[in-house]
């Protein structure tokens, strides 16, 4: 098996490389304004080592919080993060106080995400 694990979480490189000369401004502190904890990676892999069916997951990138809402885990504090795939993820972003109109269960396709970032 052999898969690709997306995650958001602020590990001391990350944090160092993102927030070293103090400034929290821009768009890699934007990203990160909401952090996975690094235990929330894990819980992850976990899952997909215990799940007998994981096979039919080889191949493919997979978010880790698609992964939690597939198999009910939380983040520490018992917080869902959103995945970056999903509307609402991306209208808190741009425009916050219009987030509480948006849907989780609405997601952007894996191919527009893919089309969106792919340098021609």
């Amino acid at each position: 098996m052999c898969v690709a694990v997306a995650w958001g979480c602020k590990t001391e490189l990350v944090e160092d490389l993102v927030f070293g000369k103090g400034e929290k401004t821009g768009k890699a502190a934007r990203a990160f304004k909401d952090p996975e904890d690094v235990t929330f990676s894990g819980k992850a892999v976990a899952c997909l080592a215990a799940d007998p069916d994981v096979m039919k997951k080889s191949g493919r990138i997979l978010i880790v919080a698609e992964l939690a809402r597939e198999y009910g885990f939380k983040d520490v504090g018992g917080v869902q993060p959103l995945s970056f795939r999903q509307a609402k993820y991306l209208v808190q972003r741009t425009y916050p106080s219009m987030a509480w109109m948006m849907p989780e269960f609405v997601y952007v396709p894996s191919w527009l995400v893919a089309a969106a970032t792919h340098k021609l």
